[in-house]
């Protein structure tokens, strides 16, 4: 209708006014999915009431999905719903935009092409909702968020506050790296123990690659362990703390009960808060670089070798859970089992700033 591109959000304005002035419209709504804006992860939408001479702009995040059939009618038949419980108009035309995002977040495939979005979301809820620019890891995202705070507490644990400052104790230190390499070890098992469970080539694929980073985490720990006089032999020699037991050991117990989604959400918490964790101190402006014996081990980890296996083993999560049927009881135990590892991740770290 308008005899020009519309390409910005200023454009959008005007394409409403004209619309508005030339076909005596009250409200005009000209929709942003087309656009690309400086956010690559935001739609702007433009509504237009004449009577208030107003512009209203809503924000709404942008979705990675083909099942879109049906979305204008959707929306139409949505703000026609929130004007008959009384809404003013740009409440209403908000709630429809907001309620057409989420049945789109919440849709299931269905056959080839563009398939429908899903009504009847709001009927039915669904706890982990389709990725979007803005959640990109939507299980992930409900791990953490459901960990009642232990996630936090662990990827801000002092020990690794202290080894940013420069201040943790030496002897600390070493204690750690001798037990994480007993640690590796059986991470590794766990590995392979996923790799045999899984019926995917592409997935053994990834955890082959896992078992082959635990064996060059390692070598990190044996280099640091040298500066400090300790020798690969006495590293293998060394026996594992209890806390260290405990922890491998629930995790290969979660493999042999559990399927390859509940092994994979056990071995998570290692992963991705030591990824994490990482990052938060290499970001962190007072973290001392210069002359801190402890800055190798930060920067491996925040380092884009790390990061990138962070990045591997969160998609193939997430893949698995884009293919399963999380009912609620298998969700919980998921959280469950989450919330016990990331439990004691905290306790091996507490265990090592312990033996002073």
């Amino acid at each position: 209708m308008a005899p020009y591109a519309i390409d910005s959000v200023n454009a959008m304005r005007q394409a409403a006014l004209q619309i508005s002035t030339q076909f005596n419209v009250e409200v005009t709504i000209v929709k942003g999915g087309h656009l690309q804006l400086a956010d690559p992860g935001t739609v702007v939408d433009v509504v237009y009431e004449r009577a208030l001479d107003n512009f209203t702009q809503v924000s709404s995040a942008r979705i990675d999905s083909v099942n879109t059939h049906g979305t204008g009618c959707t929306l139409s038949a949505a703000i026609a719903a929130n004007l008959a419980k009384g809404l003013v108009i740009a409440d209403a035309v908000r709630n429809g935009i907001r309620y057409v995002n989420e049945a789109i977040q919440t849709s299931y495939k269905v056959g080839c092409g563009a398939g429908p979005v899903n009504h009847a979301y709001a009927l039915c809820t669904m706890p982990i909702v389709r990725p979007t620019l803005y959640n990109p890891h939507p299980f992930t995202q409900y791990l953490k968020d459901n960990s009642k705070g232990l996630w936090q507490q662990y990827t801000q644990h002092s020990f690794v506050g202290q080894a940013a400052a420069g201040t943790l104790s030496t002897s600390v230190f070493v204690h750690y790296l001798k037990q994480d390499y007993a640690y590796l070890k059986h991470y590794a098992r766990a590995t392979a123990l996923a790799a045999f469970k899984s019926d995917s080539l592409g997935e053994v694929s990834v955890l082959v690659d896992a078992m082959q980073a635990c064996v060059r985490e390692s070598k990190l720990h044996v280099e640091m362990c040298a500066k400090w006089g300790v020798s690969r032999a006495e590293m293998e020699q060394e026996q594992e703390s209890w806390s260290s037991v405990a922890y491998t050991r629930y995790i290969i117990d979660r493999g042999m009960a559990g399927d390859v989604l509940e092994l994979l959400v056990a071995m998570y918490p290692c992963l991705l808060g030591y990824g994490e964790a990482a990052r938060i101190a290499a970001d962190d402006s007072k973290t001392l670089r210069q002359g801190n014996p402890f800055w190798p081990w930060i920067s491996a980890y925040a380092g884009d070798d790390f990061q990138a296996a962070v990045a591997q083993g969160r998609q193939v999560i997430e893949d698995l859970v884009s293919r399963d049927i999380l009912g609620p009881q298998r969700l919980k135990r998921l959280v469950t089992t989450f919330c016990e590892t990331t439990t004691l991740e905290i306790k091996f770290w507490d265990s090592a700033l312990e033996i002073n």
